[in-house]
């Protein structure tokens, strides 16, 4: 199966707003399965947005990188299912492209793997106004000494040690 994605360019369309990368930090040592995160892209013409990371081993050229594309939040958990290996070294960038296929390229970044075996868990979700289950974009998500922020989307994701935790979610003009 091959997917292909094609854009009808708009006559005065421009790029996305320059972001950055969040995490891993550049030169980070990180397991085979991390979070990449990334800030928010906008679009001058306010047009809908979705991300491409590009993942290329000990290659800065991205000669034939791997593709994680479609992506609707600005931050993705990266597995060895997506074709990254252990005590490798992967150079990564992020693709912001609006609905007419204008593209922002971030700045790049290096990491590498090292999996050290340890006990962790994955959480993620959406912070959602459950009057009209729109997203609640920049809330704030406590729990034990992690604290994360919801993107535009409303979207959250973390790391942790497993066990059973209390979250705390606040943001301006809703209850905690």
């Amino acid at each position: 199966l091959i997917q292909s994605r094609i854009y009808k360019a708009l006559d005065g369309n421009t790029q996305p707003n320059t972001f950055s990368l969040l995490t891993p930090a550049d030169q980070a040592s990180v397991l085979t399965s991390t979070i990449l995160d990334w800030e928010d892209a906008t679009d001058p013409e306010e047009d809908n947005l979705s991300y491409t990371i590009l993942l290329s081993e000990d290659d800065d050229q991205f000669t034939d990188p791997i593709r994680i594309e479609g992506l609707a939040n600005s931050a993705s958990l990266l597995r060895p299912d997506d074709g990254i290996q252990d005590l490798s070294t992967y150079y990564w960038k992020v693709l912001a492209i609006d609905a007419y296929g204008a593209i922002r390229e971030s700045d790049t970044r290096v990491f590498d793997t090292d999996d050290t075996n340890p006990a962790f868990g994955w959480i993620m979700g959406y912070v959602t106004n459950t009057l009209d289950d729109e997203p609640v974009a920049y809330a704030t998500v406590q729990f034990d000494v992690l604290t994360l922020s919801t993107d535009a989307s409303g979207y959250f994701i973390g790391v942790r040690p497993p066990g059973n935790y209390d979250l705390t979610i606040t943001a301006p003009g809703f209850n905690t």
